[in-house]
C-alpha cells in the first residue's frame, strides 16, 4: 500500500493522475480523441455526465421502462 495509490484490493486499481508535470495520458485513437474532447465542451455536458454517473458510469447500461394498465374500473 502507497500514500498514492492506496490499498488496491480495497479501492481497485490506482486512479490515472495528472498535473503540470505528468500529462494524463489515454490510450485512444485518434477519433476517440476528438469525440471526447467534443463531448466534454458540449453544453449538455453536465446533464451527460450526471446521468452517466446514475448508472455508475457502465458504458452498457439497461434502461428498464414499464407501464401498467387497468382492466377494470376502481372500487369493483
Amino acid at each position: 500500500m502507497s500514500p498514492t495509490t492506496g490499498n488496491q484490493a480495497e479501492h481497485g486499481p490506482p486512479l490515472l493522475r495528472s498535473g503540470e508535470d505528468r500529462p494524463l495520458e489515454l490510450d485512444l485513437s485518434e477519433i476517440a480523441a476528438r469525440q471526447l474532447l467534443a463531448r466534454m465542451l458540449s453544453r449538455d455536458y453536465d446533464d451527460w455526465s450526471q446521468a452517466l454517473s446514475r448508472v455508475g458510469f457502465c458504458a452498457n447500461h439497461i434502461r428498464l421502462v414499464a407501464r401498467a394498465k387497468r382492466s377494470t374500473p376502481p372500487g369493483r
